[in-house]
């Protein structure tokens, strides 16, 4: 099963999870018009896998996402749509934000 690396970045407004496949962590992306550093220090504190990776979501207001198999975990959960995805080097990146009912 392949290793999705993970960290909670929370606020009073805000709790945002940053995820990514842990093989791309810390490698620099090149992308069209920019690169894509993928910073140990905002995505690397816990491991999980994909499907643990879903149940945390549902429960983060806000995502920052990058990598196979944590972007595809967003797009099954409904949150993330294929047509909204960035490519860095044929890596998918993608953000969610959840608004709350008001």
């Amino acid at each position: 099963m392949k290793r999705i690396v993970y960290k909670i970045h929370e606020s009073k407004q805000t709790t945002l999870l940053a995820a990514a496949d842990s093989e791309i962590v810390g490698k620099t992306l090149k992308g069209e018009e920019c690169e894509f550093f993928v910073n140990p220090r905002f995505y690397n504190s816990k491991e999980t896998n994909s499907e643990n990776l879903k149940k945390i979501m549902q429960n983060c207001s806000a995502g920052n996402l990058i990598g196979k198999n944590t972007v595809k975990a967003a797009v099954e959960l409904g949150l993330v749509k294929e047509k909204n995805i960035i490519y860095f080097e044929k890596v998918p990146h993608a953000q969610y934000v959840i608004m709350p009912n008001f």
